[in-house]
């Protein structure tokens, strides 16, 4: 019989013992974390389920019993950074600064799965899709700053798209570097850096390719 199947009923006295109730929030939570930090180390690639579990101290099986595979635990990992992210952008603006600032917070809590999504992913043809929905997701953020007839082909459309894209890779390379060099207690400079970098840079395109920002 499998150590995970219940003991079979006997007529012997009961040692009154119970098992602790497993908490499979905070347990997903623990293997997402682990798992993250373990592909950081190893690479998406190198990293195994069995790796993790043993990192743990848990059984395979019931990481299983969570993910269906490796991919649908990575899946897992990308997804929470997706969603905090999306949450931060449907907040009311708060200056050129805020939306960093609420990232690096959300980023502080889960530090390897955000560098995983902004540093790792893109260069992996099988999980670049989700760093394509990070960008995507970005570019929305962005091309709300100016006035343009975006997905027409139009001039101010391309030119638009062609400056966002640039300041999404700076975005990404920067916020990874902070991760993995920044502190803490300098997080609210580092935010105020960026936020003055998006201000110039959106005065910039508005100014050199005459694309009129977008008024609140």
């Amino acid at each position: 019989m499998s150590n995970d199947q219940p003991a079979a009923v006997t007529g012997a006295p009961k040692s009154g013992k119970r098992r602790a109730r497993v908490d499979h929030a905070e347990r997903r939570a623990a293997i997402l974390r682990t798992g993250a930090a373990l592909f950081v180390e190893r690479g998406l690639r190198g990293g195994t389920m069995d790796e993790i579990a043993l990192r743990m101290g848990i059984s395979k099986v019931v990481i299983y019993r969570e993910f269906a595979s490796k991919d649908a635990l990575v899946a897992a990992i990308f997804e929470d950074v997706l969603e905090a992210l999306g949450a931060l952008k449907n907040e009311p603006w708060s200056g050129y600064a805020g939306g960093t600032i609420g990232t690096i917070a959300a980023a502080r809590q889960q530090p390897d799965a955000f560098l995983l999504l902004y540093r790792d992913c893109r260069s992996d043809p099988l999980y670049r899709h989700h760093f394509e929905r990070l960008q995507a997701l970005y570019v929305d953020w962005l091309m709300g700053y100016f006035e343009h007839e975006r997905g027409t082909g139009s001039h101010r459309a391309l030119r638009a798209e062609m400056a966002v894209l640039n300041l999404t890779g700076f975005l990404f390379e920067a916020l990874a570097n902070w991760l993995t060099t920044g502190t803490p207690e300098e997080d609210t400079i580092f935010a105020s850096w960026i936020g003055d970098m998006i201000r110039d840079w959106r005065w910039n395109t508005e100014q050199k390719w005459q694309i009129p920002r977008r008024r609140a």
